[in-house]
């Protein structure tokens, strides 16, 4: 009987830490799988930014809104050439910097944009940067100076027609993208 016994113990505490060992390594696993994923994700937005986003805005409800008769200034590209000696990683490097320097606010799809983000910005920089947001997504414009201006741009496909764009608008923008245009509203 003590001789069972003391299998029987021997044999718990081989499983258990069998057990301890293999829920260790799965959280492992599960901590880099998910690690992983986070850093292929685009950044979330929380409510709570976005509530305090919304708070702020003292703007209508209408997400966008422009007169097509307004005037803009069209803002050089700034874009830079390669001298053909560089390898592919610099020519990648290179493209991504023409890319994002072709945006007025790169990242106003993917995060909420601060006072500081728009205050400096001029007029037509604000009205750009707010149909900039929409111009991602395939929206076409009616005004003639702005659609010119987007055409020049690299990463515009623009494939939705203004109607087609306005009566569908939130299948289109985010909610993030809508609380920046809200922003830039302020500011405009």
């Amino acid at each position: 009987m003590k001789n069972n016994t003391k299998k029987i113990a021997v044999s718990l505490i081989v499983l258990s830490t069998i057990i301890i060992i293999s829920l260790l390594g799965l959280g492992v696993f599960m901590g880099l799988s998910n690690l992983k994923k986070g850093s292929e994700s685009q950044p979330s937005v929380t409510e709570e930014e976005l509530d305090a986003a919304r708070k702020e805005n003292t703007a209508p409800e209408e997400p966008f809104a422009y007169s097509a008769d307004e005037s803009i200034v069209i803002m050089p590209g700034g874009q830079s050439a390669g001298n053909g000696s560089e390898d592919n990683a610099s020519a990648d490097n290179a493209q991504s910097a023409q890319n994002t320097s072709e945006y007025i606010i790169a990242d106003s799809n993917t995060r909420l944009l601060t006072d500081a983000d728009v205050s400096g910005l001029s007029k037509e920089q604000l009205r750009l940067a707010r149909n900039e947001i929409m111009a991602r997504h395939g929206r076409r414009f009616n005004d003639a100076s702005l659609q010119e201006y987007f055409d020049s741009k690299s990463w515009y496909q623009g494939t939705v027609s203004p109607e087609a764009f306005d009566a569908n608008v939130n299948s289109y923008i985010n909610d993030t993208e809508r609380a920046n245009i809200d922003m830039i509203k302020k500011y405009e």
